[in-house]
């Protein structure tokens, strides 16, 4: 006898196709994050459309909506085809924004961006997580817009699923049963496995961020001569202080206990020429001075006015994390958009948050349906060292060998401390707004022109009639 599934209804286009389905080679993924979510399926009988509704039930549970968008096919007798879907989030991928906002919140900003794109998505579930100063979006896909705005509220989470957009801060919404080893049998059932590791590989609780450079205040430096040597050397690269042309330059005529100052014509490195003794030679890249004649040795031979650029180096550390492990454990993070050291310190407060401590990874399998990414799971196995609330980070549906769907959950430790830390941080963190971008759209206008014509035509005009055409000529009569 045949396998067939049990309380498994798969329909496509609106027909029910479970008959039709190889019952083990039914496979639903879903995953946390923007990942779309896929269902792989062989399928026999008529070929279904491209771009078809797919909806899975297990059990009267919704566990899948999406579309078709691949199928395979061989010549092999009786083979079934092979067929991909991915779920209603694809759709996002095919719209594309071009807007900014200014003043919102993100919550409000996505409803606009979806209702615009006239998907007809239900966005109720969507939350409002960050305020918004200014946001821009060029030429985006939805899903990028989307993706960005959660990115800047520190990790909001969100997905589409049975024509729903659900938009949330990523504390994640209560599962709707939870494991446990005594179950009550109502809110807490037996799972089939539990599966506990504890992860300290990517433990950090030192990072040292090195971003670009950023411009010091206007400061006077003094340098100090050889008495034999036309050129000085500067500590850093210097450019003109605000409301200056140039950078500017005294040479001491003095000495060090009374220095006189005479001020000097900067000129540019590579490009003029010295043509008085009262002109200097300013090599930026090099960062030197270079006079007519050797500089006095003095202590304070020259002195320079302007700011300077400072490289971007920070070390944020964990003093608890260090503390528990006994040992410090670096990372070092390279982000050349980093342009000062507050925007330094919170990159390096976001490795540590997710970082600073070992993590738990929780596999628990289960026969029963309504499990999704995203979910805060209960689960109670003191057996293993289980006890508290875990993230789902991804639901894995498969066919036993019975035709019953089973399920395999991958969860991490829940930690509403950091959740928060991390919200905390993206708020202080401002959305970048690059003025020289244009948004720029193309409209088609489509447009009608009536056309109406008239022919005086005299009485003796004989009327000229279509009458055959042939394949190399046609004939009036």
């Amino acid at each position: 006898m045949s396998e067939v599934l049990q309380d498994v209804t798969l329909s496509i286009g609106g027909v029910d196709r479970t008959v039709d389905v190889a019952p083990r080679s039914l496979r639903l993924q879903d995953v946390l994050g923007h990942r779309l979510d896929r269902l792989s399926f062989d399928l026999r009988g008529a070929a279904p459309d491209l771009w078809a509704p797919v909806r899975l039930t297990v059990a009267g549970v919704v566990v899948f909506t999406g579309y078709l968008l691949q199928l395979r096919r061989d010549d092999r007798l009786d083979a079934p085809m092979h067929c991909e879907a991915v779920d209603e989030g694809i759709l996002l991928d095919r719209k594309v924004v071009t807007a900014a906002y200014e003043g919102m919140y993100d919550g409000e900003i996505i409803k606009d961006l979806v209702a615009s794109a006239g998907l007809g998505l239900d966005t109720s579930g969507v939350q409002n997580v960050k305020w918004i100063t200014r946001v821009r979006f060029n030429r985006r896909t939805l899903r990028d817009a989307i993706q960005r705005l959660a990115d800047l509220a520190g990790g909001a989470a969100w997905y589409v699923h049975d024509g729903a957009l659900y938009y949330w801060n990523g504390a994640g919404a209560s599962a709707p049963f939870g494991f446990s080893e005594m179950p009550d049998w109502v809110t807490t059932y037996p799972a089939e496995r539990v599966d506990k590791q504890d992860d300290a590989t990517g433990v950090v609780n030192m990072v040292e961020v090195v971003g670009a450079t950023y411009s010091s205040e206007p400061t006077t430096m003094y340098l100090q001569g050889t008495g034999g040597d036309t050129r000085l050397n500067l500590y850093f690269r210097v450019r003109p202080a605000p409301g200056e042309s140039a950078v500017q330059v005294w040479r001491n005529d003095g000495d060090d206990a009374a220095p006189s100052w005479t001020p000097l014509t900067v000129k540019a490195g590579y490009i003029d020429t010295l043509d008085g003794a009262d002109e200097v030679l300013y090599y930026y890249q090099e960062k030197a001075l270079e006079a007519p004649s050797p500089w006095p040795d003095l202590k304070k031979v020259a002195k320079v006015y302007g700011v300077y650029e400072i490289p971007l180096r920070v070390r944020v550390r964990s003093d608890a994390s260090i503390a528990h492990y006994g040992q410090v454990l670096q990372k070092a993070v390279i982000d050349t958009s980093l342009a000062s050291k507050e925007e330094a310190r919170l990159a390096g407060k976001r490795v540590l948050a997710e970082s600073a401590f070992a993590k738990t990874a929780l596999t628990v399998e289960t026969k029963r349906p309504g499990l999704r990414s995203g979910q805060v799971l209960t689960v109670s196995y003191p057996s293993v060292g289980v006890d508290g609330e875990y993230l789902i980070h991804q639901v894995t549906m498969t066919i036993g060998p019975r035709g019953a769907a089973s399920f395999t959950v991958r969860a991490g430790v829940y930690d509403p401390d950091l959740v928060d830390l991390l919200l905390a941080l993206a708020r202080d963190d401002e959305p970048a707004w690059n003025d020289e971008e244009v948004l720029d759209e193309l409209l088609e206008n489509a447009e009608a022109v009536a056309l109406a014509e008239t022919q005086a035509v005299s009485e003796d005009s004989a009327p000229y009639v279509f009458d055959k055409a042939r394949w190399d000529f046609a004939r009036f009569s």
